[in-house]
């Protein structure tokens, strides 16, 4: 027992040593005399780096007199950090103090005024007392003078601070990156000091390395030119990029505009400084380079990305300097705003154009028939032009992180993929041209506005210039919501606020908005249409109840011939004009970089006056109700996506899919999954104003546009949770509840319908207005009318990170629809981000080869790898071969790019022989990924496991096989190894083919597509004193087979799982189905029957042999003899032996099953059937469910009588050689895919040390009781 006293001793003095240094000296609550003459006015306490060494605290003297604060502290009751003696705070000065000077010069960019963890250079050390370190969640910061007495405290989040100088609840908390500042009061400029946190609580928020211009107004007498998108913009911005002699400095969202691009390239040539500032990710944007099959396939994220890139790669050509805007969490680069969303350009210093608008088609068309309204404005004044100057460097500033150069060779930020091609044509449209450009002499007041550091101020810029209205506010603008949503609270939007204000006061208001929403007359708080009936149905009160004593009316915008509403303009007393790229909502106000002008002058703001009129007097809503027609009611509800894997599930999603040659118009058509009268207790969105759904089309929407695309890999139509991209259109949300994750349909995992209905869509009305529905799981939908939609049992629910999809029929292509759970239920089992592939043939005359494990696989697989020039892209579950390693670096050291996949956790998992393996590739110049899974990091694979086997070489040449690359696999000594097939198709269209799908699971975007990373306790490199086996594995097998290279025609038809792994009109079924004479399958493993879920199905593969027996045919299966259960579960290669010859001596079928032991081979691991001589089926694809239904394997079938006779005498020397063996218990292969994927934890020790120490602790604790009972 004495020993375990002691052990517990030591045990407790070592967790004593870890517990935080607390300070238990009780505080005496004293007040300074100097209290408040200093501030504490900023804290930033949510860092970005891990243990947040740039913490820091500012303080202020707003006094006229100089402070001594030597001996001061600063202090959050657990620790505290000590002025030097003698310090002095001067006047109207600030004192930064930081934990580490290194980490926040990094961060800030200057450096601090004292640390108290770590100094650099000048910058002094304080003393420090106990643990000095500000809690995220909550925590109070307090300054007190030498005598301890507070002299300032503030106080955050959950804190339950009750001393001196502070009398309020906690200012509320910020996040990550974000520094809590005191107010100030916007006509003194002095710091708000109440002791309250109204001191600090604001709409604003302040990010790292943001810029504080000030508001500031510049009067001058000269001109400006007023323009506006289509009708002026191109002509009025060329002339002014043209009259540039010395610099242009743009700062732009998006720059697509070849024609604007080659004007600023001319400008360069004159020799005049060109800099261009882009956002470095515009939403939904790819800026990674893909390979040219990936791009045809997937071309919307990158399309206007690689537009761009090329704009970028001619401009640098051309001495153009161009910077981009950027975030790399993974590098620590933290973007200073959302978006680099503002639109101007300053020319000589002397002008500066302001615009809403892009520099892109759309934007600032070439052709004035085409592209969005927007408004624009040149100011030529040297004061104004050198704020918008002075906001680009600051932006600019190549010393922050986030501004990042262009660089050629950067697969991001630099040139586009070679083979991209620039569409250079210009778009024309419908619209008639109006307005011409005017230039305007006079006088002017000019105002520049800044998101986000201008753009709140309510005794100026918008909101004051809105207050100030006396007669008339005219506004036009792309998006304006009813509320801001700013963390996780709500707030209102104070500039629609001060509209209906200046309303209220006796002005006339008008509101004019995007047209993207329908008209229905639910309540909503999240999208124009709705904001344009909250502003009506409130005029309406407030002139009922005598509160109005102006005028107060919205519209939506219809616009004939123009894309969209792309404006941001605001007009007051016909005098006074906002130009601008300001959105009405949060993100624009807030977080942004946005930028426009408030121009006081009365012939600029009569001009766009002029043009609001035009816009708002051809405005309307239309509404004509009636009941679908045949082919809207052909519209079908396809796919559901309900149990999802994150958190709160904001990547569910449903498809809707128009199967008819027709394009309808579903503008206010509505989903739902609440199946009675609106009651507010589920939720319904509808479709906006102008969605077509066109014929043979789908359209995808979802809760959240960024996680729905992080899962599925490429980008939504529609999103209704929130607005996460300013590309995706939204849906309107009918719904009562006001809490942003509930809001809309969530759908049930249990169970639930989901309904899709026309516009105009009520239960308790004569019309039946349902056009599609689908009901799973527990739901007891039921509607009593003939056309409900519905029918019968629902349908089966699926798992978790399953989607539910619609069956297709296989002959006919289309959609099955019966109304009944049939057209759902299905083995396959469809998971987001899995490809689709089609099942294609391909015929040609050429030539194959052909070959088989152990007897002439390695010279076969390393001649063909030799032959490499461009490219080779290798696809494996395990590659453990140091033979043929050698020969793919020898392959990457010539400058082929070498491209390896690898399965990221095989059963058994990682071998060092593996780690090394791909350590020297990686080290040689290939590029190595692992396809994973890690739940803690809501990383899910795709498949359940990476099990093909080919390679694509020079996208002319696919390998294809059974075996892994490994001492068994592709053995270097013929003489020993595992049986396999083999083949090598030289075709341009089979190869393109696989290429495609290599790329699509190499896809860098997805996120279970890992890259080796040296450092990775798993997907890196072995251990450091690890040596790899060179020894050559040798046996007793004397190779029977060479390879043989057949010349002629062939058919060869790619079978992927799970994405034609199942048909039965084609692919493996489909051929064993087409047997008329034989079929010969030789197994690595085969199951009587398939485990899906719950449920236990007939083995579909297995099947179909054993009914081409029963139609007459010759069916041989041979199965390896070491795939045997000892616990004898039926599920092995014996129990299977046993029921296919039970079976053939019951009917009397030419039907035979063998388990096969080849005595000098390792076993069988080939997986290929023959099929009348004519038909090969050489694959990866065992006939388990898993290898089926979950993996990723690859085969192909080959039509050609030379190579399948090739292959029958494999089989049938096979077939003769082996005889059945008695059960050696052997281990499975790792190859197995029907076993789980190996785990890792790296806290098991813990876990384990933590249990050993309650043991102990229980062990004592018994002793004593013993020695008490004695």
């Amino acid at each position: 027992m004495r020993g375990k006293i002691i052990m517990l001793f030591v045990l407790g003095i070592l967790l004593f040593s870890m517990m935080p240094n607390v300070n238990c000296e009780m505080h005496e609550k004293k007040m300074s005399s100097d209290l408040n003459s200093v501030l504490i006015v900023e804290v930033y306490y949510d860092t970005h780096l891990k243990d947040e060494p740039e913490e820091y605290v500012r303080i202020y003297n707003p006094t006229s007199e100089a402070v001594d604060i030597g001996n001061w502290s600063i202090t959050d009751l657990e620790g505290s950090a000590v002025f030097p003696e003698g310090t002095i705070l001067t006047s109207n000065s600030s004192f930064y103090i930081t934990r580490n000077a290194t980490a926040f010069y990094e961060e800030m960019h200057f450096k601090p005024d004292f640390a108290y963890y770590e100094n650099i250079d000048d910058v002094p050390l304080m003393n420090r007392e106990g643990n000095l370190r500000l809690a995220n969640t909550s925590d109070e910061v307090i300054l007190k003078d030498n005598q301890n007495n507070v002299v300032d405290v503030v106080v955050y989040g959950d804190s339950d601070y009750d001393g001196i100088g502070w009398d309020s609840n906690p200012a509320n908390g910020v996040g990550e990156g974000t520094v809590l500042r005191r107010n100030t009061d916007e006509e003194t400029g002095l710091y708000l000091d109440t002791n309250t946190s109204s001191d600090w609580d604001s709409l604003r928020m302040y990010k790292i390395g943001q810029s504080e211009f000030s508001y500031e107004t510049f009067m001058f007498s000269g001109n400006v030119t007023c323009f506006v998108s289509p009708d002026s913009s191109y002509e009025a911005i060329i002339n002014e990029i043209d009259s540039a002699r010395e610099s242009i400095s743009i700062s732009v969202y998006q720059f697509t505009s070849i024609h604007l691009a080659e004007s600023l390239i001319n400008a360069s040539k004159r020799n005049i400084t060109v800099k261009v500032f882009l956002e470095g990710l515009p939403a939904f944007w790819n800026m990674t380079n893909v390979n040219k099959t990936h791009y045809e396939n997937n071309s919307y994220p990158y399309r206007e990305a690689y537009a761009e890139k090329y704009i970028a790669k001619i401009l640098y050509e051309n001495e153009t300097e161009v910077r981009f805007m950027i975030k790399d969490d993974k590098q620590n680069i933290h973007d200073r705003y959302r978006y680099i969303h503002s639109k101007f350009i300053v020319v000589d210093n002397s002008s500066v154009i302001i615009s809403s608008e892009n520099l892109k088609q759309a934007g600032i068309p070439a052709d004035n028939t085409y592209g969005n309204r927007g408004w624009g404005v040149i100011i030529r004044n040297n004061e104004t032009a050198k704020y918008f100057s002075d906001v680009f460097f600051d932006d600019w500033n190549p010393e922050m992180k986030d501004s990042f150069p262009f660089t050629p060779e950067h697969t991001k930020y630099g040139n586009p993929p070679e083979w991209f091609e620039f569409d250079k044509t210009i778009y024309t449209g419908n619209y008639e041209p109006v307005f011409s450009g005017i230039t305007i002499n006079g006088l002017f007041n000019v105002s520049p506005v800044l998101s986000p550091d201008t753009s709140l101020l309510e005794t100026s810029s918008v909101i004051g210039m809105i207050n100030s209205a006396k007669t008339s506010v005219y506004i036009e603008q792309l998006s304006c919501k009813i509320n801001w949503n700013y963390y996780s609270n709500v707030c209102d939007n104070l500039y629609l606020n001060a509209a209906i204000d200046a309303a209220r006061r006796g002005c006339d208001v008008k509101i004019l908005m995007d047209s993207r929403y329908t008209d229905f007359d639910k309540d909503n708080l999240d999208d124009n249409y709705n904001t344009v009936l909250y502003i009506n149905k409130l005029a309406t009160k407030m002139k009922e109840n005598g509160k109005l004593e102006g005028h107060l009316e919205a519209r939506l915008a219809y616009l004939d011939g123009l894309t969209k509403v792309h404006n941001k303009g605001v007009i007051v007393d016909s005098s006074k004009v906002l130009v601008s790229s300001i959105s009405w909502d949060y993100n624009s106000v807030f977080n942004n970089r946005e930028a426009g002008v408030i121009i006081e002058n009365q012939n600029a703001a009569e001009y766009y006056e002029q043009v609001f009129y035009r816009d708002w007097n051809v405005s309307h809503n239309v509404s004509n109700p009636t009941p679908p027609n045949i082919t809207e009611r052909s519209i079908l509800i396809t796919e559901v996506y309900y149990d999802t894997y994150l958190q709160y599930e904001p990547e569910e999603y449903l498809c809707i899919h128009n199967p008819t040659t027709d394009s309808v118009d579903i503008s206010g058509w509505q989903i739902t999954d609440q199946d009675s009268d609106y009651k507010g207790y589920e939720g319904t969105i509808l479709f906006p104003e102008g969605t077509i759904l066109y014929g043979g089309q789908s359209l995808y929407i979802t809760r959240n546009a960024t996680a729905f695309y992080e899962e599925m890999r490429f980008m939504p139509d529609f999103e209704y949770m929130v607005d996460s991209h300013i590309d995706v259109k939204q849906m309107e949300i009918i719904d009562s509840s006001a809490h942003v994750d509930q809001r809309g349909p969530r759908f049930g995992n249990a169970g639930d319908e989901i309904i899709l209905t026309d516009d105009y869509y009520h239960f308790d009305e004569q019309y039946n207005h349902i056009i599609d529905v689908v009901v799973y799981g527990n739901s007891s939908y039921v509607y009593e009318h003939p056309n409900r939609g519905w029918y019968g049992k629902t349908v089966d629910n699926v798992s978790q990170g399953v989607i539910l999809k619609r069956n297709i029929n296989e002959t006919t292509g289309q959609y099955v629809d019966t109304n009944t759970s049939s057209d759902w239920e299905s083995p396959h089992i469809y998971r987001p981000g899995q490809s689709h592939f089609p099942y294609q043939s391909f015929t040609f005359t050429g030539n194959v080869t052909a070959f088989v494990s152990p007897d002439c696989s390695y010279e076969t697989l390393v001649s063909e790898i030799d032959t490499a020039k461009f490219s080779m892209y290798i696809n494996l579950y395990q590659f453990s071969s140091p033979f043929l390693m050698e020969h793919v670096i020898n392959v990457s050291n010539r400058g082929v790019d070498v491209k390896v996949f690898l399965e990221g956790g095989p059963v058994g998992g990682f071998t060092d022989a593996g780690k090394y393996i791909a350590q020297q590739l990686h080290d040689n110049g290939c590029e190595v990924r692992y396809m994973i899974t890690n739940d803690t990091q809501d990383i899910h694979d795709r498949y359940r496991f990476n099990h093909a086997k080919y390679v694509v070489i020079d996208n002319a040449t696919v390998m294809v096989m059974s075996e892994n690359w490994g001492n068994t696999g592709i053995p270097k000594d013929s003489s020993y190894g595992n049986r396999g097939w083999g083949i090598i198709v030289r075709n341009k269209d089979v190869a393109n083919y696989f290429a495609t799908i290599f790329f699509d699971d190499w896809d860098p975007n997805s996120k279970d597509s890992y890259a080796y990373n040296s450092s990775h306790p798993i997907y890196g490199a072995p251990l450091d004193d690890f040596e790899m086996n060179y020894d050559i594995p040798s046996g007793n097998y004397a190779p029977q087979f060479n390879s043989s290279t057949f010349y002629g025609e062939f058919t060869v038809s790619p079978v992927l799982s799970p994405d034609t792994s199942l048909l039965e009109t084609s692919s493996v079924i489909g051929m064993i189905n087409s047997a008329e004479k034989n079929v010969y399958i030789e197994q690595l493993s085969c199951k009587i029957n398939w485990n899906y879920y719950s449920t236990v199905c007939d083995n579909l593969y297995l099947n179909a042999a054993i009914d081409a027996a029963r139609r007459g045919c010759d069916v041989k299966i041979l199965l390896d003899s070491r795939y045997i259960d000892p616990d004898d579960n039926k599920t092995d290669n014996l129990d299977t032996v046993t029921y296919i010859n039970k079976i053939a001596e019951e009917e009397n079928l030419s039907l035979e099953a063998r388990l096969v032991y080849l005595k000098n081979l390792s076993k069988i691991h080939n997986k290929g059937v023959i099929v009348d001589c004519n038909k090969t089926l050489i694959s990866s694809i065992n006939w388990g469910y898993n290898s089926v239904i979950n993996n990723r394997e690859a085969g192909v079938i080959i039509e050609n009588r030379d190579v399948a006779e090739y292959f029958t005498n494999a089989f049938f020397y096979d077939w003769n050689a082996g005889n059945e063996a008695d059960n050696d218990n052997e281990d499975a292969s790792p190859d197995d895919a029907d076993n789980e994927k190996a785990g890792w934890s790296p806290s098991s020790w813990q876990i384990m040390f933590l249990v050993i120490i309650i043991i102990l602790i229980i062990s004592v604790i018994r002793d004593i009781y013993k020695r008490r009972r004695r």
